[in-house]
């Protein structure tokens, strides 16, 4: 078998295709470039954009557009911060990236394939796990990712199709945004207008005020519970097909660990009655709160910081587990089976039990707490 030559390759790398054009600049540039750049932002925006050189090189142009985006896109990497670039298929977002990643870094390959089986070690680091066996955990142990290189070096890494990778976090944080815009006000604004008093005049207003706002913040949660799930649901069936929902989840590698008897079906329908679990829970704690503080703003920002503070603190890279407090266990309750193995079936369903059964306390103490109101005092 013959080896690959360069003369086959389908395409360069950018900084190899265009190497004759960074070496030109790098001679040319004689303004001041920030820490491990291989160039000034000047010349990396004439680099994208094209140009002719004080010495009458010509710089091809990569990019055909908005000047400004480039210059933004520039401006925001040299000043240390992440840069996003979103937008329709065929808008030149991987092809901008490679060429910024090869100006700046003088290296575009350090790049990591998001894909719906992206997992959190592809992303960080991973383990050889017969040299983390035999000699424990070092440095010769640890794997690391494309993007902890390029952070040890100072480099630019790249991450392609982010939106494809699953979102385990995300999910928490949305569906307790969700769940505290939705329901901090069922009950603290009645309270704020004086409608409270109003409906406590009569029995009736008063069971009937309780129920009703029971039920719809039941009927809300269900939806956000659905709407979580719905994008995993697309991303099953696009990369798998429906047949394999009725096929044994072991037979996918996330779920080796599990019996055999549990479908792909089983293991998404399981799924989603936690995360309805979850956001019962939350819809009702938060409804509790309403009508403790009689303001919508501060059941708001409570509830908001509650249920979202574990999954923001793991976002900014807070070990220890810190992402499975609050109701994260729930909503990713496959996500338990696939890094515990079957061993840990009970966990959540223990934990979807005891949602469901204080969701069910909360709303019977809020029946309670509504039907004392407006008794006259000598009968109490």
């Amino acid at each position: 078998m013959s080896t690959a030559t360069n003369e086959n390759k389908l395409r360069h790398h950018a900084e190899q295709q265009f190497a004759e054009e960074l070496e030109e600049l790098k001679k040319s540039d004689a303004r001041q470039r920030p820490a491990n750049w291989e160039l000034s932002p000047w010349a990396v925006c004439t680099y994208l954009l094209g140009g002719e050189l004080d010495n009458g090189f010509t710089v091809s142009a990569k990019y055909i557009g908005n000047r400004r985006i480039i210059e933004t896109a520039v401006a925001t990497l040299a000043t240390d911060r992440a840069l996003l670039l979103y937008g329709v298929p065929g808008t030149a977002k991987s092809w901008v990236s490679e060429h910024l990643a090869a100006a700046i870094s003088g290296d575009s390959t350090r790049i990591i394939q998001g894909t719906a089986g992206t997992s959190e070690e592809q992303m960080r680091y991973g383990w050889n796990y017969a040299e983390l066996l035999s000699k424990g955990p070092s440095r010769a142990a640890l794997v690391e990712s494309p993007l902890m290189r390029a952070m040890s070096e100072g480099r630019i890494a790249r991450v392609e199709e982010l939106t494809r990778i699953p979102a385990d976090v995300q999910d928490t944080l949305l569906a307790g945004l969700a769940c505290a815009l939705c329901f901090s006000g069922l009950f603290s604004m009645e309270r704020r207008g004086g409608m409270e008093t109003i409906l406590c005049t009569t029995p009736l207003g008063r069971k009937r005020t309780v129920r009703a706002k029971l039920a719809v913040s039941a009927g809300v949660a269900v939806l956000i519970a659905a709407a979580s799930c719905l994008p995993h649901l697309i991303q099953v069936l696009r990369d798998y097909g429906l047949p394999a929902l009725f096929a044994p989840a072991m037979s996918i590698s996330e779920f080796e660990s599990l019996p055999a008897l549990f479908t792909l079906s089983d293991v998404l329908l399981f799924w989603f009655v936690c995360r309805i679990a979850a956001c019962l829970c939350m819809g009702a704690i938060t409804l509790t709160l309403g009508r403790v503080f009689g303001n919508l703003l501060p059941a708001l920002f409570v509830s908001a910081v509650g249920y979202c503070l574990p999954a923001l603190l793991s976002l900014s890279g807070m070990d220890g587990g810190i992402e499975w407090l609050g109701f994260s266990p729930l909503f990713h309750a496959a996500a338990l089976w696939q890094t515990q193995g079957g061993n840990t079936l009970w966990v959540p369903i223990f934990l979807a039990c005891a949602a469901f059964l204080l969701a069910w306390a909360i709303g019977q103490a809020l029946m309670d707490e509504y039907d004392m109101l407006g008794v006259p005092d000598e009968v109490l």
